[in-house]
């Protein structure tokens, strides 16, 4: 029998796995305003070469975005000010499947889409809106809320949207939404709140707690994000001093410390004027802070909360949205005011490496994730011996590493990884006669991390579409591909290259 060795390692950056970008993926960006050809839509930039694409249209301008976890749809709501909408859109196709009005009351009042976030499994979107009322002849802040809308699949690839109940009341002009990632079967939504606090809601109960993120008077809240690992909350805004003088803040708060009757666990950083956006890097080590109104991107060393680059650095005009790529290598932040432009940073260093111009008069928002979400896990893989023969017949045993990251954290956990969805140059695990695969736990290279041992069955019927599908795509010749258990199901495939097969 011949055996293939392989190692599962995430590839770093700044000591963190590194997730492909993967072909065809893209950045939604969400346009407030309406271009010289009258156009309202939603601009595509291809993710991997930073070039701007086709323009979807949906009638309407947008505002907050948000993309599923499983990168297939991406939600734009509509400006602030205008009849509220949401709308779905198919991220391969990039056509519309789907929208949701909010009519405008009798009483005059324009429910207000802000942010949006998606839910992990994807059926349950969470919206903050701001209800304007027409007070003497102008639209005027009434109240902020939460929606809470059901998630349908129609036919032929169509979304139906629908709300649950009412709208919850929270504090206040209600802005950026957050949900935590899924944890224990569970997870949190986050919303901002122009009074300062956090909402912080049960998705099973509906129940909130609002914790204030800062006792001082005068705090406004905008953008808010999770950490990768749930562990932090970071929220931005400003605060208002004595003098009137107003002052961007970063607060990175311990969600384990965001419970009922329980004393937050907050920090806090100076970052520039008027912050808007925020986002934290795959790696969970860097958050990027757009300041609106000094036209500058903070970027913070989430360990220190110390600016990485020593203070804020100058981008395009109005910083928006932001976000970073799935593989951590690029952040994206979306300048809004003309000339419109989407500046490309690295997304470990912070610098700026390039410009993406926008059609004149779109006033780019993208207030929320606007990246497609990560495709799948990039993982390295050996083959040992280098030449396999495909006729003989038998198992291969594959070692898949677990790791850690050198600060404890869990970068893989072998018991996530599922077994039976496993595949190498399309064989399958091996399944044993009571139906489980066969593998075996262990620490195969003495690091203190148990690792996952898998018997790839040659003996079965080559999965086509396993084998050739992805490697044609990359000119790979040996591809192993798996997920991890449900619900999460995180994608994963790696290729080596300097195989060969007789």
């Amino acid at each position: 029998m011949r055996h293939l060795v392989f190692g599962l390692v995430m590839a770093l950056l700044l000591s963190s796995p590194a997730i492909s970008a993967g072909p065809g993926a893209n950045a939604f960006i969400t346009n407030s305003g309406t271009t010289s050809s009258g156009a309202t839509d939603v601009s595509v930039i291809d993710a991997a070469a930073n070039v701007l694409g086709t323009a979807i249209p949906v009638g309407n301008s947008t505002h907050g975005v948000a993309m599923d976890s499983q990168g297939s749809r991406v939600y734009a709501a509509s400006a602030p000010g205008t009849p509220g909408a949401v709308y779905a859109i198919d991220a391969k196709s990039k056509q519309p499947v789907g929208s949701l009005i909010f009519p405008v009351t009798s009483f005059g009042e324009v429910s207000s889409p802000f942010g949006l976030a998606v839910s992990p499994d994807g059926k349950r979107l969470f919206m903050s809106h701001i209800v304007m009322r027409t007070i003497n002849g102008r639209r005027r802040v009434f109240a902020g809320y939460l929606s809470i809308v059901d998630i349908t699949a129609g036919a032929n690839g169509t979304v139906a949207m629908s709300v649950v109940g009412a709208p919850r009341l929270l504090g206040g002009a209600t802005t950026g939404v957050a949900v935590s990632p899924l944890h224990n079967g569970t997870y949190s939504v986050y919303v901002a709140n122009g009074d300062g606090s956090i909402s912080v809601m049960d998705p099973v109960s509906f129940a909130f707690t609002s914790v204030l993120v800062d006792p001082a008077n005068g705090v406004s809240l905008v953008g808010v994000a999770v950490s990768p690992d749930g562990a932090t909350l970071y929220a931005v805004g400003s605060l208002r001093d004595a003098r009137g003088r107003l002052f961007g803040k970063l607060w990175s708060v311990t969600t384990a410390s965001m419970g009922p009757a329980m004393n937050p666990i907050v920090n806090a950083v100076t970052v520039g004027n008027g912050p808007f956006g925020v986002a934290v890097s795959p790696n969970g080590q860097r958050v990027f802070v757009t300041n609106s109104t000094s036209n500058s991107v903070s970027v913070i060393d989430t360990a220190s909360l110390a600016d990485v680059l020593g203070s804020p650095f100058t981008v395009g005009n109005g910083p928006h949205g932001v976000a970073v790529r799935a593989d951590g290598a690029v952040a994206y932040v979306v300048n809004r005011f003309d000339p419109p432009s989407v500046s490309v940073l690295n997304g470990a260093t912070g610098e700026v490496t390039g410009t993406i111009s926008m059609p004149m008069g779109s006033n780019p928002v993208a207030f929320g994730a606007f990246f497609s979400l990560p495709q799948f896990v990039e993982v390295k893989v050996h083959v040992v011996p280098a030449v396999v023969n495909v006729k003989a017949q038998g198992t291969v045993p594959v070692i898949i590493y677990g790791e850690t990251s050198p600060a404890g954290r869990v970068v893989f956990d072998v018991h996530t990884a599922d077994a039976s969805s496993i595949s190498f140059h399309g064989w399958p695990v091996k399944m044993k006669g009571n139906g489980e695969p066969m593998i075996n736990y262990g620490d195969f290279n003495g690091d203190g991390v148990e690792d996952m041992m898998v018997h790839i069955n040659r003996d079965a019927p080559l999965d086509v579409t396993a084998q050739d599908v992805t490697a044609n795509a990359d000119g790979c010749v040996a591809m192993l591909k798996g997920q991890t258990l449900p619900p999460e199901k995180t994608a994963f495939q790696g290729c080596d290259k300097d195989v060969k097969f007789k």
